[in-house]
């Protein structure tokens, strides 16, 4: 027994002696904060809106000089957002520690909130990783924990935003945002490869001529997008109507819509008619197809997309389609595939059908091949799919993600500048992304003014500082929007290896109350809000802008529509090149030598007047525009609308 006594104590010693040698345990340092801008110090740098509200920086800070403050929300989820896809892609699968500090601003006093982690791994669907704690208005307080990210080929998005429990869609503050790869080890998965890109071997000589549409233009009475709690007054019709009221914006009102009085316009319910002319106004005017704003079946928004299907001219004019692929799109591709079978759907080089591409942050390269290879399984040739420039599209994501080009959807100005100034900044849009290497469409913008907008904004545009009223670019005349679309044609010429499909966007055909249109619109060129009427006592219509670019993609035409107003003399050849800085004013009936001054109701009044007007622009370029001598409709005394 003493033996083993010894014995065992000798071991117990040994055993002290080695756990006294061994290095001690040493816990792993997580990474640095991967959140960019994290407290908000600058400004809202990096975060963008998840559902609407609206937030912007502000000094109730937890830390530092700044906090964020969000308010008018509609949705629980509505929160300041950043996509950590990444940092996750840089650091790799693991578990993450998030935490961001909140207080409620105002009632009620007390919630539980969640900071929420929503993922998409794999080219699968998303999934919310979320952690809860309970939060007031008194202080702030913190949310924080751990969550795990496991996936082994791809990261497809990781939105980190706030979402509240309670029914009460208070205004809340928040700062001091944090998420931490808890291991502290980057350890990056390879990511998936594009499918390899089919090269174009047919580049068509003709430009292949496209304008977007976005079909708003309803009836206000008509439900758009009715979800629960939706009001009559928030359906699309119903925002477009306060949007283009207003006397100064009535000239950019689709020909068929209503002019009550001098303050208030309407639209009719849409129709089959209605939208056959609108596609023989631009099969006259050479535009090859309608890319269209696809919103879901029955949503209301879908009105004109619908009547294309049904239309006797649908293929004189075809469609395409803007969509999210791995969105809406991959859920039911066989219901989006057979779209793109249709005679009616426009197919580019190669006979290869085309899809521009949005939001960029939910696409992924796995969904993105699904989808290609679905296509080719039904028969169709490997799609032409064009990322979208203005919904996060870059050169590097274009060729990340493996689609074929880019473009985009509207090129902006501002500064309340003439339109020679937005000319020349699509032209640099152009230079630059061709000069990164994709393959490129370049986007015709018809102008860009918000204003309306501004005077009434609508519910889906919650852009914190989007209210400048001089953020805007004066309007365009019709030859000057047929002299950049002639621009584009001489780019594509010029760089035939970077514009394989020999393609043109204009935006746009419908954006009036934005400021893109050639849909032919009321005459209102003395700006007094009441339109030029026939002789039937129908609104007038105003073609110019067509007309014009029917001399561009239909040289030596003539227009055989509407005659309400002429362009006697579109414009020399060749299409003139405005100087920069140059504008078109209007004149009217004043001596030659007498050029009048720019409007000063809220829009330039670039044509000639009733009767008789002259268009003069700087470099001595002059248009003849001949209006038909039609009386207008005096506006009643009384606002109940015009009199019969």
């Amino acid at each position: 027994m003493k033996k083993l006594i010894i014995v065992l104590l000798s071991i117990t010693i040994a055993c002290s002696m080695m756990l006294s040698l061994k290095a001690p345990i040493v816990m792993a340092e997580p990474s640095e904060n991967l959140v960019t801008n994290p407290g908000f110090e600058e400004g809202t740098d990096g975060w963008k809106a998840q559902g609407t509200l609206t937030f912007n920086d502000s000094g109730d800070a937890h830390t530092g000089s700044a906090a964020c403050n969000a308010f008018d929300r509609t949705a629980a989820f509505a929160s300041p957002y950043q996509d950590m896809a990444p940092a996750v892609k840089e650091w790799g699968p693991g578990d993450y520690l998030i935490s961001a500090y909140v207080k409620i601003d105002g009632d009620p006093a007390t919630d539980k909130m969640s900071l929420v982690l929503n993922v998409a791994f794999d080219g699968n669907a998303a999934t919310w990783k979320t952690v809860a704690g309970d939060i007031n208005n008194k202080s702030y307080t913190k949310i924080e924990g751990t969550v795990t990210l496991a996936y082994t080929v791809e990261v497809g998005k990781a939105l980190l935003y706030l979402q509240s429990s309670g029914t009460v869609l208070y205004n809340f503050m928040c700062d001091d945002f944090s998420m931490q790869k808890v291991n502290g080890i980057q350890e990056p998965v390879a990511g998936p490869q594009p499918m390899p890109l089919d090269p174009i071997v047919n580049r068509p000589d003709k430009p292949l001529v496209t304008a977007i549409r976005w079909d708003a233009w309803l009836n206000p009475s008509l439900p758009t997008f009715t979800a629960p709690g939706t009001k009559v007054t928030d359906y699309i019709g119903a925002q477009m109507v306060r949007s283009l009221s207003p006397t100064q914006y009535h000239f950019r009102l689709p020909y068929f819509g209503i002019v009550e009085n001098k303050d208030t316009v309407n639209f009719p319910d849409y129709t089959q008619e209605i939208f056959d002319q609108e596609l023989l106004y631009a099969k006259e005017a050479g535009i090859d197809y309608f890319t269209y704003c696809w919103y879901a079946d029955k949503s209301g928004m879908d009105m004109a997309r619908q009547f294309h299907t049904t239309s006797k001219y649908r293929d004189d004019v075809k469609m395409a389609a803007i969509w999210d692929i791995t969105g809406t799109v991959i859920k039911d591709s066989a219901t989006y595939i057979n779209v793109l079978k249709q005679s009616y759907y426009q197919k580019i080089a190669d006979d290869r059908p085309i899809i521009y591409v949005n939001s960029a942050t939910t696409q992924n390269i796995l969904q993105l091949n699904k989808f290609r290879q679905a296509c080719i399984a039904a028969g169709l040739k490997n799609p032409y799919l064009v990322g979208m420039g203005t919904f996060g599209y870059t050169p590097d994501l274009v060729k990340e993600q493996g689609l074929d080009a880019l473009s985009d959807y509207a090129i902006s100005g501002g500064g309340a500048k003439p339109y020679a100034t937005l000319m020349q900044t699509a032209q640099s849009q152009w230079t630059k992304d061709t000069s990164s290497g994709v393959q490129y469409i370049p986007c015709v913008p018809t102008g860009w003014d918000r204003r309306p907008r501004i005077d009434h904004p609508v519910s889906w545009e919650p852009v914190t500082g989007a209210v400048d009223k001089t953020a805007y670019i004066q309007t365009a005349s019709a030859p000057e929007i047929a002299t950049l679309l002639q621009d584009a044609i001489n780019f594509n010429k010029a760089n035939v290896d970077k514009t394989n499909t020999n393609n043109i966007i204009i935006y746009a055909w419908n954006e009036h109350d934005e400021g893109g249109w050639l849909c032919p619109t009321i005459i209102d060129d003395d700006g007094d809000g009441m339109p030029q009427l026939r002789a039937d006592g129908t609104n007038a219509r105003d073609t110019r802008r067509l007309q014009a670019i029917q001399q561009v993609l239909k040289p030596g035409s003539t227009w055989t529509l509407d005659k309400d107003i002429d362009l006697s003399v579109v414009y020399p050849s060749p299409v003139p090149k405005l100087t920069p800085g140059a504008t078109m004013v209007r004149t009217t009936d004043v001596p030659s030598a007498t050029v009048a001054p720019q409007g000063t109701s809220g829009k330039l009044l670039l044509y000639g007047g009733i009767g008789t007007g002259v268009i003069v622009i700087a470099a001595a370029v002059v248009t003849a525009f001949v209006l038909k001598g039609k009386g207008k409709k005096a506006g009643p005394t009384d606002g109940a609308g015009p009199s019969e």
